[in-house]
């Protein structure tokens, strides 16, 4: 039984190793597709090469003019790569909402959303609820139009950090189009 797991674990990473030249080589060829960057970044954290990883999704951001939905995207692998591969949650939310706020209605938005509430909700079912957790619900519920959960959401957040002006502003709006 181990030697079929060594066998198995050996010829997944000589998979991964061809993947991971087989993008490389398609990259000589189209060096704007973006897609073939996020896999072989996919492909290097696989390969619990991070440093590798890491540069290969910098490139990605620093490209210039991504559409919305390739930039959702990289959000998204980026986000699932910190959480991870990287076991770094924060990061991981810094992206959810950051390929949330791009007004965009997309799969990838989609993802960005299930994953930072899947995050944000067990982080409260672990009693580690805090302002910010309870604003990005306020957020998420906003965005799903339902304004009255996003409004307990934001007093909650706003109960532990009242001066917080990016909650008092969207609770001041959400309050506002609640009377109209």
């Amino acid at each position: 039984m181990k030697m079929a797991k060594s066998q198995a674990r050996e010829q997944m990473e000589e998979l991964i190793r061809h993947c991971i030249f087989h993008f490389q080589e398609a990259m000589k060829y189209n060096t704007k597709f973006v897609f073939t960057y996020l896999d072989l970044a996919g492909m290097y954290a696989e390969a619990k090469r991070f440093q590798e990883a890491e540069e290969t999704f910098q490139k990605v951001f620093a490209m210039a003019k991504l559409p919305c939905e390739e930039q959702q995207l990289l959000h998204f692998r980026y986000g699932r790569y910190q959480q991870l591969q990287k076991k770094s949650e924060a990061e991981a939310v810094k992206h959810y909402l950051n390929g949330m706020r791009i007004e965009n209605e997309s799969y990838q938005r989609e993802r960005c959303r299930n994953y930072l509430k899947r995050l944000v909700e067990n982080k409260m079912k672990k009693g580690a609820g805090d302002a910010k957790s309870f604003g990005i619900l306020g957020f998420i519920h906003q965005l799903d139009g339902e304004r009255q959960q996003a409004v307990e959401c934001y007093e909650r957040a706003l109960e532990m950090d009242p001066d917080n002006e990016e909650h008092l502003s969207a609770l001041s709006a959400l309050r506002l189009s609640l009377q109209g």
